[in-house]
């Protein structure tokens, strides 16, 4: 569907008598954060901590009609590990709702 003003419209409403879903979207996203060595000399980051974190984001967001809309995304974070001690990944499920 064509986003209008930063809105997506879905064609055709959220009907479920009539078979109409509203409009899907798939999104995903990748992103890395890097800290410096100055940052731990400094003090600003604690010794031990990563130095790296790599993230992706997968997931739907649900268009039912202009209105309302549903998100449901799945988030994974590794870490680098440290000699001290390393950091699991981190795993994320949100599910939110948007009524404008």
């Amino acid at each position: 569907e064509p986003a209008v003003e930063r809105n997506v419209r879905p064609d055709v409403n959220f009907d479920p008598p009539s078979r109409h879903w509203g409009a899907l979207q798939v999104v995903g996203r990748y992103q890395r954060l890097l800290v410096r060595d100055n940052a731990f000399a400094l003090g600003l980051a604690s010794a031990g901590s990563s130095g790296r974190a790599d993230s992706w984001v997968v997931g739907v967001n649900w268009y039912m009609n202009p209105l309302v809309k549903w998100y449901v995304n799945l988030e994974r974070t590794v870490f680098d590990g440290s000699t001290n001690a390393p950091r699991q990944p981190e795993n994320m499920l949100t599910f939110q709702a948007q009524f404008s």
